[in-house]
């Protein structure tokens, strides 16, 4: 197989003009034997009337060498002879013709004139004045070599941008630059640059993905390993010991939440949604309330609710459950202690709509960073609820396998979380 595009390329234009030079020379060679067949003939019939009208003089001999000793019939091969009614030859025409046929054969053309007989013989017709089939192949031939190494040189220079653009690539300079200013390698150029800046992203986003998460896991593995290392240095009494135990699964509580987490989101970023099936979305949010109502009564949260009964969408069940938990154990976590947490789900132009609304006080938010991992809108409040940053990485996780859209605002004081699930 050849694995040059320049060769393919080349080859291919070869082997669509090859069968269209010989047809074509083919239809040359036939046209033009027709034409010179005509103009033979034409020229024959004018001869024989001339000569037929000089065997009528008494010089007739010297009338008819005159006519057929002309340029053009010479040219043409054409010969003619006189013969009486007995078969003698009384005159013949001193062209270089080839050999006069005797007895004539059926291409000579005859014409009587008293006791005289005129012949003229259509010689070598028409292959001697007809263009030659084996010339013209010959020609389409080397027209096609000609065609050929044109063909190489002019895909080598159409190409000579990619091969260009191929060397900086490997160069990895940075942005690419176009070798040419046609529309197509400008678009090609766009792409791939596109390509590249979405590659060097997520090459990023992995490495503090990996920086916050080596970092997070090391915090509750020091403070156990302190913790334990404190315990056995010395003795201690058996309060003390429960004190460390209890801090140590604390820790350890903590550690095993976020590596549930991160392995959660790990198995979003990497599943495809393949198998959907219909999900009341009305009673995981109603499931999902009672789950964090624990939480909302330790904080002395005021919790609204409005849920439209009957409200089904197409996913993944443990997506669902997933993202509505997160969301609301961030609406609590976060909030400020006696502050409101508003949540309602409806349908809108068919499409399901959950909205979270909670109280935060003043925080900044950087929206850029919203959804990274292990970011925090206020790492003191996370450190007092436990989050470890990863809940709206999960969110938008989920949103984006099953097409879902999640937005995020942040007001005076107030955080409003949408999800619509439209997909």
């Amino acid at each position: 197989m050849i694995r040059s595009m320049r060769m393919r390329m080349t080859l291919g234009f070869i082997l669509v003009m090859v069968p269209f030079l010989v047809i074509s020379s083919h239809f040359v060679v036939l046209a033009m034997r027709m034409i010179h067949a005509g103009e033979a003939k034409e020229t024959v019939g004018r001869a024989i009337k001339l000569g037929a009208a000089s065997l009528q003089s008494p010089d007739w001999k010297t009338e008819l060498t005159k006519i057929y000793g002309l340029d053009e019939l010479r040219r043409r091969h054409i010969g003619a002879l006189v013969v009486d009614d007995r078969g003698a030859v009384l005159w013949r025409s001193d062209s270089d013709a080839p050999k006069w046929p005797d007895p004539p054969h059926n291409l000579t053309t005859r014409m009587r004139v008293g006791d005289l007989t005129l012949y003229v013989n259509l010689q070598d017709f028409p292959n001697d004045e007809g263009p030659d089939a084996r010339g013209l192949l010959i020609i389409s031939l080397v027209s096609v070599i000609a065609v050929g190494l044109g063909s190489w040189l002019l895909v080598g220079r159409t190409l000579s941008p990619i091969r260009a653009l191929s060397r900086q690539a490997a160069a990895g300079e940075g942005q690419l630059v176009a070798p040419s200013q046609d529309r197509e390698m400008l678009e090609l150029v766009s792409t791939l640059n596109g390509f590249l800046d979405r590659t060097r992203e997520v090459s990023e986003e992995k490495a503090r993905f990996y920086a916050a998460a080596s970092h997070e896991l090391r915090t509750p593995l020091q403070a156990l390993m302190g913790h334990l290392e404190l315990a056995s240095a010395q003795p201690r009494s058996a309060e003390e010991n429960q004190a460390t135990v209890q801090e140590a699964l604390v820790q350890t509580q903590r550690l095993a939440s976020l590596v549930e987490s991160i392995l959660l989101l790990h198995q979003l970023q990497s599943s495809v949604v393949s198998v959907r099936e219909s999900v009341c979305l009305s009673s995981v949010v109603l499931e999902q309330i009672q789950s964090i109502q624990p939480l909302v009564e330790v904080r002395q949260l005021l919790l609204r609710v409005s849920v439209e009964p009957g409200v089904v969408v197409s996913s993944i069940p443990m997506h669902v459950s997933v993202l509505v938990r997160n969301l609301f154990e961030n609406a609590a976590k976060y909030s400020v202690s006696g502050g409101e947490v508003s949540i309602s789900l409806s349908v809108s132009s068919g499409v399901a709509v959950l909205r979270i609304e909670n109280d935060v006080g003043s925080v900044a938010m950087d929206r850029a960073r919203l959804y990274e991992p292990f970011y925090r809108l206020d790492p003191s409040r996370s450190a007092k609820s436990g989050g470890n940053g990863l809940g709206l990485a999960i969110c938008r996780a989920v949103v984006k396998a099953n097409r879902w859209t999640l937005d995020i605002d942040l007001g005076d004081s107030t955080i409003v979380s949408t999800v619509a699930f439209s997909g």
